[in-house]
């Protein structure tokens, strides 16, 4: 055999060596439709995996997984009831204001070895509801603990005259007050608090008038002979009558977009500096109207699917990271 002869055998022996499709057996143990499809091909005999070129011809896949972003807790409620499942858990998420539906969460177990437990689960078919905050909710915090001229003062009023609603009178007197009213007839109790109404709001911003009149007081302390000058100065209205004014309002605005109407009490103040007059606008325990509106939505989907609560974040899983 010639030398020629000697170097195209090798080569030939080479690239049937290297060159060749060879199966790599899969796991016999898991079952056809999970078993990886996988072939040995050049390149270094780089392993590659089949089954997503089986799925493009199957007529459904596998099982199911992926992450679908809802926008209102009847979504994620209805999502829920069509993948049920004995393995389904509600994750509430504080920090980021979100509901996390978790289909195929691992099932309850005691086993020690991870890596055999029975129970395990992928933890990779979800649905999100992640809240956002509305617009009135927004506009409302732009302003909120914000100094504001009169005209601003006035302007934001007239253009959220709809955000307001009127005390109840149980609210102003504390007789056959509701839980919930309750709890503002106390706040209000505790910081010196006067509920008033939206034209009420209304006329202050356009035609409050402050006159500041400062008196002299001398305090004389007998035993030591010292003596303390002060001026104590005092707001009145045009009448030269002390000046008391409503500082409690009440707003229904929904916290969440498509969210129920929430009642949020709102403070009003003012600082009178030289000649100009500064208002604010305050809301009050805002993170409290967040908290609750969580919660009530969370409480929602709890009663609907019938499903266990977790406050927190799930695992991250592969492919079900949003």
């Amino acid at each position: 055999m010639s030398e020629q002869e000697s170097g195209a055998e090798i080569v030939r022996d080479l690239m049937t060596k290297i060159g060749g499709v060879e199966l790599v057996d899969g796991a016999d143990n898991i079952g056809y439709a999970m078993a990886p499809r996988l072939v040995s091909v050049p390149e270094g005999r780089r392993i590659e995996d089949l089954r997503p070129y089986f799925d493009k011809y199957a007529g459904a896949p596998r099982r199911r997984m992926g992450t679908a972003l809802m926008q209102d807790v009847e979504s994620i409620i209805t999502w829920g009831q069509r993948n049920k499942s004995a393995l389904m858990v509600l994750f509430v998420d504080q920090d980021e204001m979100a509901l996390n539906l978790v289909s195929n969460y691992h099932a309850q177990s005691n086993h020690a070895e991870a890596h055999e437990d029975p129970a395990a689960r992928w933890g990779d078919h979800r649905a999100v509801y992640g809240m956002r905050l509305s617009r009135e909710w927004r506009r409302w915090k732009s302003v909120d603990g914000k100094a504001l001229s009169r005209d601003e003062l006035a302007d934001f009023v007239e253009d959220h005259a709809l955000d307001f609603m009127d005390p109840t009178p149980a609210l102003i007197s504390g007789e056959g007050a509701s839980e919930a009213e309750l709890r503002l007839v106390e706040m209000a109790r505790r910081i010196d608090g006067r509920w008033g109404q939206y034209a009420r709001l209304r006329d202050l911003a356009a035609n409050l008038r402050i006159y500041e009149t400062s008196n002299l007081e001398v305090k004389a302390n007998r035993d030591s002979g010292e003596t303390t000058l002060s001026f104590v100065n005092e707001h009145k209205d045009p009448e030269g009558k002390p000046l008391s004014l409503p500082n409690l309002y009440q707003l229904a605005i929904p916290v969440i977009e498509r969210g129920p109407l929430f009642r949020i009490p709102l403070r009003f103040q003012y600082r009178k500096r030289g000649q100009n007059v500064q208002f604010t606008l305050s809301l009050i325990e805002p993170d409290r109207a967040r908290e609750l509106t969580l919660d009530e939505a969370a409480a929602q989907v709890v009663k609907a699917l019938d499903v266990p609560l977790i406050r927190g974040k799930p695992e991250k899983t592969r492919g079900a990271e949003v």
